[in-house]
């Protein structure tokens, strides 16, 4: 069982990492698209968390007695990755392709909302 303290912890790094990659990309995206294309990431944003946690919902069957931290410590890992593969690519390969920009950019904000539609489901009442 996660401790309180460290259960508030993690949510309070996740949405912090999260808001954070939100302000870079729509900083990238204004510098390499146009400026309007900035304001689609608040989109982005919404649409992959509420899709994330539809996922977590349906997808991802498991009680407490089968991990639940094992599967918040996978998808935390693969959003970790996935922030750090969306810089990269940016960054060396010059993605200008506005197509392949958001589908890279929908991937941290889908893998967010799993980590938060688990979080809430297994400790639903340690949350306000």
């Amino acid at each position: 069982m996660i401790k309180t303290s460290v259960l508030y912890f993690a949510i309070l790094i996740i949405s912090a990492s999260i808001v954070c990659f939100e302000i870079i990309s729509t900083r990238i995206s204004s510098v390499i698209f146009v400026n309007n294309y900035a304001y689609i990431i608040l989109s982005l944003a919404i649409l992959g968390l509420g899709m994330g946690g539809i996922y977590s919902h349906y997808k991802i069957k498991s009680n407490k007695n089968t991990g639940v931290s094992s599967i918040i410590l996978k998808t935390v890992l693969l959003l970790g990755i996935s922030l750090s593969f969306f810089l990269v690519t940016i960054i060396l390969f010059n993605v200008t392709n506005t197509f392949l920009y958001f589908i890279l950019l929908f991937f941290p904000f889908f893998l967010a909302g799993i980590v938060y539609a688990q979080l809430f489901k297994f400790y639903a009442k340690k949350s306000f």
